[in-house]
């Protein structure tokens, strides 16, 4: 695949991004049950799930335990919120399956030893037994086995699994495998898009933006707490 190519990919996956997936979101944003207030606002739901994680920062705010929410004033603010707080999720989530997958390469490696990383702030050190007993956190003998167990498996893997990771691998990755994929997806997306295009009310936000962006004037929106 030659920079043009790739070019014109990006490009096809931002507008279909822009355009299809983040006016979606901004729906699904809108309180289902009641639309609309008497002066014709839309009414958005503040503790839906797309306020909450995916407008702007608030998904990073959720991770560090903050209560701060930053919410949209009108439709403008809304789409790009969305637009943005997507990306600051994937960001954050990429971010945080790479901790987690070091600190589970780390915690296989040195629970062999009877030993796992310190995530507490309390303990002392990197490292701490998990194996304590006593009334003075004594640490408990490590079994032969606790250390031959996981050796002898690794041993099985590289000596039996490669081929057939490897053949799984190259099966689920080939060019057929993949175009199964995105056929099946793009006729699930499809199948949902059209369904919900039934729905002419379902696109009320999306029409308010595209009005805002003519008239150059932002509807202002109306935040509402919905019962769960």
């Amino acid at each position: 695949m030659n920079w043009t190519s790739l070019v014109l990919w990006l490009l096809f996956g931002l507008g279909i991004y822009s355009f299809l997936i983040v006016p979606i979101l901004m729906e699904l944003a809108v309180d289902r049950k009641q639309r609309r207030t008497p002066e014709d606002e839309l009414r958005i739901k503040k503790n839906g799930f797309v306020i909450k994680y995916l407008y702007r920062l608030n998904f990073n705010d959720w991770l560090d335990n903050n209560n701060y929410l930053d919410v949209p004033e009108n439709i403008c603010e809304l789409y790009r919120g969305i637009w943005w707080g997507f990306f600051a999720v994937l960001g954050s989530s990429v971010f945080v399956l790479v901790v987690m997958l070091i600190y589970i390469i780390m915690t296989i490696s040195t629970s062999i030893f009877g030993f796992v990383p310190d995530i507490h702030d309390k303990l002392d050190g990197a490292f701490h037994s998990y194996q304590r007993y006593g009334k003075d956190n004594e640490k408990k003998f490590i079994a032969p086995w606790k250390i031959l167990a996981p050796i002898s498996l690794l041993v099985l893997i590289i000596l039996k699994g490669k081929t057939i990771l490897m053949t799984m691998i190259s099966i689920l990755t080939s060019t057929i495998a993949m175009y199964i994929y995105i056929a099946v997806l793009g006729m699930v997306s499809i199948v949902w898009i059209f369904n919900m295009m039934r729905k002419q009310e379902f696109w009320s936000a999306t029409k308010e933006f595209i009005k805002a962006k003519k008239e150059k004037v932002c509807l202002k929106i109306i935040l509402v707490e919905i019962e769960k």
